[in-house]
């Protein structure tokens, strides 16, 4: 009787240890899959080339598990509606590698802009941030020629006879629009930076300073003007 009762015992104890292992295997397992920060290995920023005005800009953003089990990619947001972000697959096999892939439409832009990705995979809880920089050039107006375009046919819209009366939309329509047709790419900037970029021109690209002290057509009201344009509905 007591050998059938110490039998039971040892096989009463030999399953309990059996189930904490398995409890503690699943929990090991779990941890293992909630910690991503190593598993997934992608280049957090991505410099593209000179672009036209106008043109798309490309990227591909490679994508790679360095775990031992599959990931799932759950989501690729740019929160922004000048980047489109193609078809991506769902999931990464272990040790597998892709390209996310997507074009910025650079419409409306001009010199250098900065767009992110925030790619969300069953990795980690926070979602992975990728920073896409593209440089935007005017495709008529090189760096030399800048001044040129308050001269002649240039000159006859950025800077018509009677640009000293405009202010506000009416002087944005008749010097900015051509160029910056869609000021929400812009508006986002520090309201100091828009001024100092209006007033004195971006370097290295063809934004010219249109401010009067820099020898541009505007005077210091008309700059506040555009600047509270562009700044309005924050």
């Amino acid at each position: 009787m007591k050998a059938g009762l110490s039998i039971q015992k040892a096989d009463s104890s030999f399953l309990c240890a059996f189930a904490i292992v398995g409890v503690l295997g699943f929990l090991l397992l779990q941890a293992l899959n909630a910690w991503g920060g190593q598993s997934l290995i992608l280049d957090e920023v991505v410099e593209l080339g000179p672009v036209e005005e106008g043109g798309e800009a490309v990227f591909q953003i490679p994508l790679k598990n360095d775990s031992a089990s599959p990931l799932q990619i759950l989501s690729v947001d740019p929160y922004c509606d000048y980047v489109e972000v193609f078809p991506f697959p769902s999931s990464l096999e272990a040790g597998e590698e892709v390209l996310i892939k997507g074009r910025i439409d650079t419409s409306g832009t001009l010199g250098g802009i900065a767009k992110t990705l925030e790619i969300m995979t069953s990795a980690s809880s926070e979602p992975e941030i990728v920073k896409i920089t593209v440089k935007v050039i005017h495709p008529s107006v090189s760096p030399r020629q800048i001044k040129d375009i308050f001269r002649g046919r240039c000159g006859n819209c950025h800077a018509g006879a009677d640009v000293g009366s405009r202010k506000g939309k009416m002087l944005y329509s008749a010097v900015c629009y051509m160029c910056h047709k869609d000021y929400r790419t812009i508006r986002h900037l520090d309201t100091g930076d828009i001024r100092h970029s209006i007033s004195a021109g971006i370097r290295n690209t063809a934004m010219p300073a249109f401010g009067s002290k820099d020898g541009g057509p505007l005077n210091e009201e008309q700059i506040d003007s555009l600047v509270e344009v562009l700044t309005e509905d924050r």
